[in-house]
């Protein structure tokens, strides 16, 4: 991602809600984000649904996270995570 906030682990889940498709990318950000101005999160997560609404043409959910949430994995990381096909 090309925000200066966000940390380098992200990931995308794919999922389904009955015939619905949904798409929810989770961030690590840096801690210096979780100050409790909420209004800078909240334009954070304008700019990034905007950034890749623009590119892809899907309104994604943004999900915030500290860092080390995100699972670490030996090897690439899981970038992306296909729970739509999941009965």
């Amino acid at each position: 991602m090309s925000f200066p906030e966000v940390a380098t682990n992200y990931q995308i889940i794919l999922a389904r809600d009955g015939t619905l498709d949904s798409l929810t990318v989770s961030v690590e950000l840096y801690p210096k984000m979780f100050d409790g101005d909420r209004k800078k999160l909240k334009k954070l997560e304008a700019d990034i649904t905007e950034s890749i609404r623009d590119r892809i043409v899907v309104s994604p959910k943004i999900e915030f996270l500290v860092p080390g949430s995100l699972p670490r994995t030996e090897g690439e990381a899981v970038r992306v995570v296909d729970l739509s096909t999941e009965i």
